[in-house]
């Protein structure tokens, strides 16, 4: 699904949603995949903060197509780094990520980049209504049998690691923030690998018994970025950052050509007598469902 480009930027328009995720496997289980919502915290991250105002959480992603001689497309030059500290910038992009946030005039330059580029799509993976702190997980990142990783943790130490039969995560929570019309966007990245075990997990009804496969999380990568009313928050892949999570979430490399993605996410806090009626809201799970899987691992 192509959408032009003032409805990424705006990112205000209704639901849509209902197209595969790209990048994500298309064969196999598909509960054998990471599922596209998860309905709890995170560990390590916000609690959540119950049955209040609701959050319209809209995803989108930019598809950059770059075949032999095609020139990179820096998006990146209209967006703001520095909404995080610079140890923490540092961080992600030693493990290939980059985060940044984009207000109106930004939206409008964007939009304009995007118009004028025919190798970058739009495509929106829909619309979730959320609780406060409830984690929308985002299955990214082809699905390899194998993944060989590096990643650098917040104390420089470098580190290496392989999964097998693994998936990529995003993660992210919004929290309404202290200071008036401002939302806490909290990420981390998670790896889903191997076959799935025996574990125990807290369901609305008790502790029951089920099958879940390995975790590992990357501690050091958690992120907090506060967005005024207005403003999204894109997160995608730093440059030549080859075998790092930000690497194997958002570049594909298939000769002759590599395709690049960029996450852009757009939270807007809502009344919850705004929500339509039998509307799915994530943090509202029947009795009897499990919880997202906490981490069996992390990279911290």
């Amino acid at each position: 699904m192509r959408v032009p480009p003032l409805v990424i930027v705006a990112a205000l328009v209704a639901a849509v949603g209902g197209s595969a995720l790209p990048g994500c496997a298309q064969d196999g289980s598909p509960a054998d995949r990471p599922r596209p919502f998860f309905s709890t915290a995170a560990n390590g991250l916000a609690a959540p903060q119950g049955k209040g105002d609701l959050y319209l959480l809209q995803v989108f992603y930019l598809v950059e197509r770059r075949g032999p001689g095609t020139e990179p497309v820096d998006l990146w030059r209209f967006l703001d780094e520095t909404v995080l500290p610079p140890a923490v910038r540092s961080c992600l992009a030693a493990n290939g990520l980059r985060v940044a946030i984009a207000g109106e005039m930004a939206r409008e330059q964007l939009d304009r980049a995007l118009a004028a580029h025919r190798n970058i799509t739009v495509q929106r993976a829909g619309d979730v209504y959320a609780h406060q702190g409830y984690a929308l997980d985002v299955p990214y990142g082809v699905a390899r049998q194998d993944i060989a990783l590096i990643y650098t943790r917040a104390d420089g130490t470098v580190c290496g690691r392989d999964f097998t039969d693994a998936g990529c995560i995003v993660r992210f929570q919004c929290l309404a923030a202290e200071q008036a019309n401002t939302t806490d966007v909290h990420m981390s990245q998670w790896i889903i690998h191997g076959q799935k075990q025996p574990r125990y997990r807290k369901t609305a009804t008790g502790w029951v018994k089920g099958q879940e496969r390995p975790t590992f999380w990357f501690g050091d990568l958690r992120a907090t970025v506060p967005l005024r009313e207005g403003q999204v928050l894109v997160v995608g892949p730093a440059p030549e950052q080859r075998l790092s999570i930000g690497d194997h979430l958002f570049v594909n490399r298939a000769e002759p050509y590599t395709v690049v993605t960029t996450i852009v996410l757009a939270p807007r806090l809502v009344a919850a007598g705004a929500v339509p009626p039998g509307t799915s809201v994530v943090g509202e799970q029947p009795a009897g469902r499990e919880e997202s899987p906490e981490p069996t691992d992390s990279g911290r």
